[in-house]
């Protein structure tokens, strides 16, 4: 490397600023060229703090306070490579992102102008207070930010790794038993061994054992929802109609159906002994003075179904009939003439909204408002069709309405190290706050939060 750089190419041990110029390391060590053509620098007597070391660099913020105590060992450079290495100690440990920013901040501001890299290797002198248990516990975040770069197949065995120290200086580490787990096991071996040994001075023997995989609880509900939506595909097709016995009446443009053997009088709205069932209106059922056909208490409407549901964004004109789960956004009655009444409600899974319609009697609106409230969550089977007034998919005949529970996940915490808030502020504080006291202790406890702190201020109320 020449010019900027400044370092000397000749054989030999020579005497010279292993980078000077306007920028770059000040102190004096001996440079040699070995071999391979790289330049590499002996380390000189006494290191140097990274602000005497970088005259020129400029740190703010949290790089500047995690790096305030580091020294730099010594400095090479390698000119078959083309990259610079500096080594850096600390007292305490780095997260390795900062370590990563500063190599960037080295380069832009230093060395913009050239065609080589930085790459700091950091070596820890930590205190007798960490051991490789203490270590990994503060430490992980980092390495996982570390493995993530490299392979994210690495992260991904390290974060499901179940880690245990049966001694000091043991770690066991238990990985899936997979393809991915076996193919990468000896790697991911050989960088945690790296890290602790040579980055922490903590010097550790590591045993590995594998575990058998669970399957996710996310995909067995994407193979849930593909296996229902192929189930729909195939029972709409002609083959899948004639595999049922069922065949389209000619002339009914509600999409209503005859049924052979199977019992499908849900669609039809005639039961299948072919008596008269109570008149409904297009797109209910019609139980006389009925609402649902069993005493199931989870049951709502109509009659009961196991299917797996699917996202509503996935319902398309193809689909002629599905199975969905979501929470009521509005609901709405109107009476109809005969003293039949339609209810009108939509139904969200936060994927897409669709309407769903259904005709009862009059006499039944009080039982079925009871149940189906804006906000509560159900499950419903029905079929699909475009709606030619609104011009909309819509859920026109319905099969079958069951409750169901909320699907939507909560907040959690997943910090490992659960903190502790010190600043939290209750109504008690005007114009401040607006949670209740027992509210904030709750959610601080459901996080796994080992105490809070309320600093209310302002005035003392009561209510």
């Amino acid at each position: 490397m020449q010019g900027e750089t400044g370092i000397l190419e000749e054989k030999g041990m020579q005497r010279e600023t292993e980078i000077h110029g306007e920028k770059g390391i000040r102190k004096e060590t001996d440079i040699r060229q070995d071999s391979t053509g790289s330049a590499a620098a002996a380390e000189a007597p006494e290191s140097r703090k990274l602000a005497e070391a970088f005259p020129n660099l400029e740190l703010e913020g949290e790089l500047e306070e995690y790096l305030q105590f580091a020294v730099v060992r010594k400095a090479a450079y390698n000119r078959k490579r083309g990259v610079l290495h500096i080594y850096l100690e600390s007292p305490q440990w780095i997260h390795k992102k900062y370590i990563d920013q500063l190599e960037r901040e080295i380069h832009r501001q230093l060395f913009s102008d050239a065609s080589f890299a930085v790459k700091v290797t950091e070596k820890f002198r930590l205190s007798r207070q960490y051991n490789p248990e203490k270590m990994l516990e503060v430490y992980r975040t980092s390495i996982l930010y570390e493995l993530k770069k490299k392979d994210i197949f690495l992260a991904y065995l390290f974060r499901t790794a179940k880690i245990s120290f049966p001694e000091e200086n043991l770690m066991r580490i238990g990985l899936e038993d997979s393809v991915i787990g076996h193919e990468r096991c000896a790697e991911l071996t050989r960088i945690l061994d790296h890290i602790f040994t040579y980055r922490c001075g903590l010097p550790i023997e590591i045993a590995t054992e594998f575990y058998p995989v669970k399957e996710s609880e996310d995909l067995k509900r994407s193979a849930q929802q593909m296996r229902a939506q192929a189930k729909h595909i195939f029972e709409n097709s002609r083959a899948g109609r004639e595999r049922n016995g069922i065949a389209e009446t000619a002339g009914d443009g509600d999409g209503s159906a005859e049924t052979g053997k199977r019992d499908v009088a849900a669609v039809s709205g005639k039961p299948a002994d072919g008596g008269t069932a109570a008149s409904s209106g297009r797109g209910g059922f019609g139980f006389g003075d009925r609402l649902k056909m069993d005493d199931d208490p989870n049951l709502i409407y109509g009659r009961n179904f196991d299917e797996d549901s699917i996202p509503i964004e996935s319902i398309d004109e193809t689909t002629s009939e599905a199975v969905i789960r979501g929470q009521i956004l509005s609901m709405d009655m109107r009476d109809l003439r005969n003293e039949k009444a339609l209810v009108i409600f939509a139904v969200t899974d936060d994927t897409d909204t669709i309407q769903a319609k259904i005709f009862i009697m009059q006499s039944q609106k009080e039982e079925l408002a009871g149940e189906l409230k804006a906000g509560k969550f159900i499950k419903l089977k029905g079929r699909i069709m475009l709606d030619s007034y609104e011009h909309e998919l819509t859920v026109s005949t319905v099969i079958g309405i069951r409750k169901s529970v909320s699907f939507r996940k909560g907040r959690y915490d997943s910090s490992p190290v659960k903190r502790v808030e010190l600043h939290c502020h209750t109504k008690m504080s005007d114009m401040d706050g607006i949670t209740d006291a027992s509210k904030l202790v709750q959610r601080a406890y459901d996080w796994g939060m080992p105490a809070i702190a309320i600093t209310d201020h302002g005035v003392v109320q009561a209510f």
